[in-house]
């Protein structure tokens, strides 16, 4: 599993430089330049719903037509989602591929729960995307830390998307802290995690560090030695 580190415009020349990571970035953030060997595009969503905000069609045409400038070979684009709205979620996506607006983009699965998801609800979508749609990538909405996921049973959510054909996993907004980062690390069938959380306001007592860059290579050496035992 790789970190992918969000975009912040204070630190982004030393996080271009980073490797054995990700980089995301939420519209409408331009992408830089990065030797990180996976690029997401968001969709500000987050943001949006932060801002009591709609996913408007002018909002989606915009959308569709940042995608088709900045997404490369290793870039994925989330779905225009609604925060804890599964099925609003699922609407947009429809309307989005049935208007032929950027067709490579990555469905978010979203947990209608606060603090915690239902397995059925999470399989119901699976099964949407991947039947109508054969979606190759997946996203989740993170709505808890990685042991109480585990409890829920994510990691079986996770290993059903990649039986039915998903072949690339990232969970949004997870890894509060380092130990919470290498929590995640260790659920089965899950590719890559992104949070904030590395520059954040007392990131000195998740990470060690007030500098953001030191707190990106502690991250990255510690999922190094996780994934070397």
């Amino acid at each position: 599993m790789i970190f992918c580190f969000p975009y912040n415009w204070k630190c982004d020349k030393e996080l271009r430089e980073l490797t054995n990571c990700g980089r995301l970035f939420a519209y409408p953030n331009i992408p830089t330049p990065s030797k990180c060997e996976r690029i997401i595009l968001d969709s500000g969503a987050f943001a949006l719903s932060r801002r009591k905000g709609y996913m408007t069609r002018a909002y989606m045409e915009d959308l569709s037509k940042h995608y088709q400038l900045h997404a490369d070979d290793k870039t994925i684009c989330a779905a225009p989602d609604v925060v804890r709205d599964p099925f609003k979620t699922m609407r947009n996506f429809k309307d989005w591929i049935a208007s032929g607006k950027y067709a490579d983009i990555t469905p978010v699965i979203q947990s209608s729960l606060k603090g915690r998801f239902d397995v059925s609800e999470y399989t119901y979508q699976i099964d949407f995307y991947t039947s109508e749609y054969h979606v190759k990538s997946m996203m989740f909405s993170n709505r808890s830390r990685a042991d109480e996921a585990k409890v829920s049973g994510i990691g079986k959510v996770f290993c059903y998307a990649k039986s039915r054909g998903v072949e690339y996993i990232h969970m949004l907004g997870a890894g509060w802290d380092l130990q919470d980062v290498l929590d995640w690390a260790t659920i089965p069938c899950l590719d890559s995690i992104d949070s904030t959380s590395y520059y954040n306001l007392g990131c000195t007592d998740r990470y060690g560090s007030k500098d953001p860059i030191a707190n990106a290579k502690i991250i990255i050496s510690a999922l190094s030695k996780l994934s070397e035992r």
